[in-house]
């Protein structure tokens, strides 16, 4: 490996990446200069143990990381992006398929992450597996917009995803989408903050949410409620069944209801007095008690008197749509349902969050 205090980029579509098929790894902070525009570093192990203020800064924009091993063996913050000074914001920086873990020191401090997007612009965070970091899995503060965060598995951070504001700053039009997020040890593992200006425009969809300390004190998969700065749709409440959590295997069971994330499955209410459809989608494969064709089976709905039927099917099937009344969808907290049949156990319930 290399070792160095300081390793900076300011030489514009600069790529970093191993010469051959060895492992290398540098070991140190590294800064990507506004001038960097456009670098890429890509499959390297990054180890900025004993950085300050963060291991990886990102002031240029359109700067891709991709493919690596990130960590600052608990020492700081594993990725920063945001403005060099007065210059503004960086533009589309690409943050895929890296595995981010050991960030900030513990005790939590509260200001030491996984990723810090600080001020951002059309960030986009994909495919990477962010786990074990002292605070937050990602950080979305004081100004950041037009994120898509996607596609990721943050699991075991002090908290999930934070989306926060501060003074006349709100972070806004982010989009959270198909992520497994589970098992936060301090509080959510998706919430809120911002003191004064409110985020607008910031999505919450279609992701698997399990477990945390938020979750075990009652908190809907532990989801800030009620939400302030972000809307919910479809997010469910799954054990994701890692392969191997405690090694780093965050591969998803065959039978995992988290494995189908986005594939909408729409649950819709129908008010008689208005004939007013309102929405719920579930993202997730409904898990069935047997596999393959199932006859007389039946989807159930759990209302305060028990699981009551709520469709009839004659084949197992992972997309379809029913009619529940009213007073079910209004659930603050979302619905549970589930797949039975005759002569069989029941599946395991499965929330859909509003």
């Amino acid at each position: 490996g290399y070792r160095f205090s300081l390793l900076t980029l300011d030489t514009r579509g600069i790529t970093i990446r191993p010469a051959g098929s060895e492992a290398v790894t540098l070991k140190g902070p590294i800064k990507v200069l506004p001038g960097a525009r456009g670098s890429t570093i890509e499959g390297l192990n990054l180890d900025g143990v004993g950085s300050k203020g963060g291991s990886l800064k990102i002031y240029a924009s359109r700067t891709l990381l991709d493919g690596n091993r990130i960590t600052t063996e608990r020492t700081a913050i594993c990725v920063l992006v945001t403005a060099f000074y007065e210059r503004p914001a960086p533009r589309h920086v690409a943050i895929e398929r890296n595995r981010i873990h050991g960030c900030g020191r513990l005790p939590a401090t509260n200001h030491e992450h996984g990723i810090y997007l600080a001020q951002s612009r059309g960030a986009v965070v994909r495919g990477n597996r962010i786990y074990a970091n002292a605070d937050r899995g990602i950080q979305l503060y004081p100004d950041a917009r037009g994120s898509r965060i996607v596609h990721n598995v943050i699991d075991g951070n002090g908290q999930g995803i934070a989306i926060s504001g501060a003074g006349g700053q709100a972070s806004s039009g982010n989009l959270i989408r198909a992520n497994v997020i589970t098992n936060s040890t301090l509080r959510y593992n998706v919430y809120s903050d911002f003191p004064r200006r409110v985020g607008k425009r910031n999505f919450v969809r279609f992701n698997c949410v399990y477990g945390g300390a938020a979750a075990r004190a009652g908190g809907a998969g532990g989801i800030m409620r009620p939400t302030r700065g972000f809307r919910l749709e479809g997010n469910l409440i799954a054990d994701p069944g890692y392969a191997n959590r405690s090694a780093g295997d965050f591969r998803l069971a065959a039978h995992s209801p988290c494995r189908s994330l986005g594939k909408r499955i729409a649950l819709r209410s129908v008010s008689r007095r208005s004939r007013r459809r309102l929405p719920l989608r579930l993202a997730g494969r409904i898990p069935a008690p047997v596999t393959g064709p199932v006859k007389r089976a039946r989807l159930e709905v759990k209302r305060r008197g028990g699981w009551t039927v709520a469709r009839r099917m004659t084949t197992r099937s992972s997309a379809f749509a029913m009619r529940v009344r009213p007073q079910i969808a209004k659930g603050r907290r979302g619905v549970a349902i589930r797949v039975a049949a005759p002569g069989r156990a029941p599946s395991k319930p499965i929330w859909v969050v509003r």
